[in-house]
């Protein structure tokens, strides 16, 4: 008979399949040492139960497939840069040509950038939090500027808070 409930050994495989944390990290939570928590993890294996492979698997579907989408879109950005420094110094191609390039280069971009906020959902909300502060910010120097020093001291750990919450 096991000293752990099963109950124990399903949360830490939980856990350890849905957080980053280590094995070890996981392990010490529950009160567990680590190598009961690795043994219970390699048992699992051979019946086919791949802690480790689970854990890629929800990370590739959730926070890891955005990442993979917002790397995507850093690329497209430095590549969309590029091209159109391309264009602006290519003194064979004639205006006309320039600025229909151009038209279809900034629909390009539109389109991407429309497609990552519903891609990247964190990253939008991340900019729309921090962009309604930058305003808050703003407002309260032009309305009430004998708050604006108390303002940006409860702003900057409430803007740790933001990135923590909607960031990474």
């Amino acid at each position: 008979m096991s000293a752990y409930a099963p109950e124990t050994k399903e949360a830490i495989r939980n856990e350890y399949i849905t957080s980053r944390k280590t094995l070890a990290e996981v392990a010490s939570s529950f009160n567990v040492a680590l190598s009961t928590a690795a043994r219970w993890k390699g048992e699992a294996k051979k019946l086919s139960d791949d802690w480790d492979i689970l854990r890629e698997h929800f990370f590739l579907v959730g926070s890891g497939m955005e990442n993979i989408t917002r790397q995507m879109f850093i690329e497209y950005v430095l590549q969309h840069k590029k091209i159109l420094e391309e264009i602006q110094e290519d003194m064979d191609i004639s205006t006309s040509t320039k600025v229909h390039m151009l038209a279809k280069l900034s629909s390009s971009l539109s389109k991407t950038v429309e497609a990552s906020r519903h891609a990247l959902p964190k990253t939008d909300r991340l900019a729309t939090a921090l962009d309604v502060m930058r305003k808050l910010v703003q407002f309260t120097q032009h309305r009430y500027p004998q708050h604006a020093l108390y303002l940006l001291e409860i702003l900057e750990p409430f803007g740790n808070i933001l990135i923590t919450e909607y960031g990474q």
